[in-house]
């Protein structure tokens, strides 16, 4: 009898876990869009003040970004700078897949992204500015959106884990 109430405790801690899990993936996408933006304001901020070319606001941003997204902006920046013939789209698209891939980014943020890349390459530094403007505004919606449903979401997934475990254990007795 005892092994059987320590596997239903057992079953109900994993389920709430997953639950808490769950909400937690919803917490880190939010962080990753953040640091996005930041890192896209940076890069804003980098073509307006110093004017210089892309490849060399995106060495400058990247050295002053970590995690994914200075990984990212420098790979891209050395790969511009190396220049092998591809354009600057295709470099965005190929590192920005291959290193997003590590985030709890969704793939519609991954593909507003890479679009971002697509336009910024083949652009004067207004129309630059301007499609950096255009992201910005996308992921300040998108997280307005998942800020309301982050407290929610996560209280949900957190008592339907529960109660799943509640409900397992209730079969397996």
């Amino acid at each position: 009898m005892l092994h059987r109430v320590l596997g239903g405790m057992f079953v109900i801690a994993a389920c709430g876990g997953g639950g808490i899990l769950f909400g937690r993936q919803m917490k880190l996408r939010q962080e990753h869009l953040q640091e996005g933006r930041r890192a896209v304001e940076l890069l804003q901020a980098q073509i307006r003040t110093e004017g210089g070319s892309l490849p060399e606001a995106l060495r400058e941003t990247g050295e002053h970004m970590a995690g994914v997204y200075g990984e990212l902006f420098r790979e891209i920046s050395e790969e511009m700078l190396l220049y092998r013939g591809e354009p600057v789209r295709v470099l965005w698209e190929e590192a920005a897949r291959r290193k997003l891939r590590q985030s709890y980014l969704q793939p519609s943020d991954v593909e507003q992204f890479v679009l971002l890349g697509e336009q910024l390459g083949m652009t004067d530094r207004q129309m630059q500015e301007t499609i950096l403007g255009r992201y910005l505004s996308y992921t300040e919606n998108e997280l307005s959106v998942l800020l309301g449903e982050i407290r929610e979401k996560t209280r949900l997934y957190r008592n339907l884990g529960i109660l799943l475990g509640i409900f397992l254990t209730i079969l397996l007795l």
